[in-house]
């Protein structure tokens, strides 16, 4: 816990310090700033840290590093690093600072329609994912010991209910009952699927092409530059039903190679991971008529990762019967 503690702090600092200019080179910290920043200073030497650097290389332990400015002037041993005169010293015995960290590519808005929507489009396939993710997850532990956790976890959320912000119910709604959206995201995700349609009906058998449905649908529905939010419509625009139906085909490969090796008897670690990826395709089945991901690499990511499985189970299944045959004699 400690280790833990020093690492998060430790980046917080690293960050604050990236993220300052001189006093003299910037304007004082905006308010909304402020308060992530804890130390604003033109001249920081971290003393006697352990440092990873995120190349592989063995953590290095007892370092200084100097920052100047936005740049990193100096790392190098405690002993050896001289401190400028005039920083500010941080005495981070026990801290361990990384390389900083940043987040994947995510939305949570919708632009290009009238406004930009918070927690528009984008973000509701989130929300379908986590709902199908936690009773998915929730499902299977129905028969276990751990069960009553299961039930505490569903009474807790219940309870949590009235807690939840003023319209977060009706933002949701939106995505069954687009009218309901004062923004206009989801109406034109609806005026997207009925031109996706359009274009799927009088090109069913070859589509416009992979990576095409934005020009095809700009088309049918005029300059709009956005892909239709459904996986299987995109794949359906792009390559024809042919090409829709081998893509639920690969879906359905996929969940039942998952659903296969967690059902075997080949040890805990395979069939956990089984259980996990499996789940994670079930949230994409969900979150994919809501989301334009056909290319995203994180089905595929998924996939690769099912197929491995079964493949794996495949290969050590013998193995395994052999050693409890000979075990039995």
């Amino acid at each position: 816990m400690r280790t833990g503690a020093s690492v998060r702090a430790a980046v917080t600092a690293v960050v604050g310090f990236a993220a300052t200019l001189t006093a003299q080179q910037r304007p004082p910290l905006p308010p909304g700033v402020a308060p992530y920043v804890s130390v604003n200073a033109p001249l920081v030497a971290l003393t006697h840290v352990r440092v990873v650097d995120g190349t592989g290389a063995p953590a290095r332990d007892d370092q200084t590093i100097v920052i100047r400015g936005e740049r990193i002037d100096a790392v190098g041993p405690a002993s050896s690093t001289r401190v400028p005169a005039g920083a500010q010293v941080l005495d981070l015995t026990g801290h361990t600072v990384i390389p900083g960290l940043v987040g994947l590519h995510e939305h949570t808005w919708f632009g290009g329609v009238r406004v930009s929507t918070p927690m528009g489009a984008s973000a509701s396939s989130l929300y379908l994912a986590m709902g199908v993710t936690t009773v998915t997850w929730l499902w299977k532990f129905r028969r276990r010991r751990e069960r009553g956790w299961v039930i505490a976890i569903l009474v807790l959320g219940i309870a949590c209910l009235p807690l939840l912000p003023s319209g977060y119910t009706k933002r949701l709604s939106t995505m069954i009952h687009t009218s309901a959206d004062p923004t206009g995201s989801a109406q034109a995700r609806w005026q997207d699927t009925v031109a996706a349609i359009g274009y799927v009906r009088e090109n069913p058998l070859i589509g416009a092409g992979i990576g095409q449905d934005i020009l095809a649908l700009n088309e049918v529905r005029g300059l709009g530059w956005r892909s239709v939010h459904n996986v299987y419509l995109q794949y359906a625009v792009d390559l024809g039903l042919p090409g829709a139906i081998l893509f639920v085909v690969l879906l359905g490969f996929c969940l039942r190679s998952a659903a296969s090796v967690e059902r075997s008897s080949l040890g805990e670690d395979l069939p956990a991971l089984a259980v996990g990826v499996r789940i994670s395709l079930v949230a994409f089945v969900a979150a994919a008529c809501f989301h334009p991901a056909g290319y995203h690499f994180y089905f595929f990511y998924i996939a690769g990762l099912a197929v491995s499985l079964r493949l794996i189970a495949t290969s050590i299944r013998p193995r395994a019967a052999a050693a409890a045959a000979s075990g039995a004699a």
